[in-house]
C-alpha cells in the first residue's frame, strides 16, 4: 500500500544494507500469509493497526535487545580466529600481536566486514552501513579503502589474507 513500492521489497532492500531491527506496523487485515512474507523477507517483528503506543514500544524494545544480544555491545573484543583481534573500545586491529593503526573509516569498514565475517556484503551495503545511503553507487570509494586495508595487513609478517572478493558480489572477511 506504500506509493511506488511495497512494504516487503523495502523491508527486503533495507535488510541488504542494514541490521538494525525493522518492524511492520501495517492496516492490512491479518492475514497469516502476509505475516510470513514479512518475517521471510527480514522483518523483527509484526504489528497490525490498532495497537497501543505501549505495546509498540515493548516491542521495540524486545528487538533492540535482542540485536544488542546479537552484535554484542560496542565495546569489548572481536576475534574471528586466534590470530585477529579487533578491540573495539581501542579502534585497534591486531594480527599476530601487531597492531595496525586504522582511521575511523577504515576501523569502521573492518570492523563491519568482522561482525558479518563468511558473509558477502554488496558494495552498496558496505557503502550505506560505512558512509551512509546517498554514496549508494559509489564503488570505487570501497575498492579504495579495501586496497588500504589489505596493504595494512600484508605488512604484518604471517598476517593471514583476511579480505576476500567475490567477483560482482561482494567483499567478505574470513581469518584463515
Amino acid at each position: 500500500m506504500m506509493p511506488g513500492m511495497d512494504g516487503f521489497t523495502a523491508c527486503q532492500r533495507l535488510r541488504e544494507m542494514t541490521d538494525v531491527p525493522i518492524i511492520f506496523l501495517t492496516g492490512k487485515a491479518t492475514d497469516t500469509g502476509d505475516i510470513v512474507k514479512g518475517f521471510s523477507v527480514g522483518a523483527d517483528e509484526y504489528m497490525t493497526k490498532p495497537f497501543s503506543v505501549e505495546e509498540l514500544l515493548v516491542r521495540l524494545r524486545a528487538c533492540l535487545r535482542r540485536q544488542e544480544k546479537q552484535t554484542g555491545p560496542m565495546n569489548g573484543y572481536l576475534s574471528p580466529s586466534e590470530s585477529v583481534v579487533l578491540d573495539r573500545s581501542r579502534h585497534e586491529l591486531v594480527i599476530n600481536g601487531h597492531s595496525i593503526y586504522l582511521c575511523p573509516k577504515e576501523y569502521r569498514v573492518i570492523e563491519l566486514l568482522m561482525r558479518n565475517a563468511g558473509r558477502v556484503l554488496s558494495q552498496d551495503a558496505i557503502l550505506a552501513r560505512v558512509w551512509g545511503a546517498e554514496h549508494i553507487g559509489e564503488p570505487d570509494l570501497v575498492k579504495q579503502y579495501m586496497y588500504r586495508l589489505r596493504k595494512k595487513i600484508r605488512q604484518v609478517p604471517g598476517a593471514p589474507q583476511c579480505i576476500h572478493s567475490v567477483r560482482g558480489s561482494g567483499y567478505y572477511f574470513e581469518a584463515s
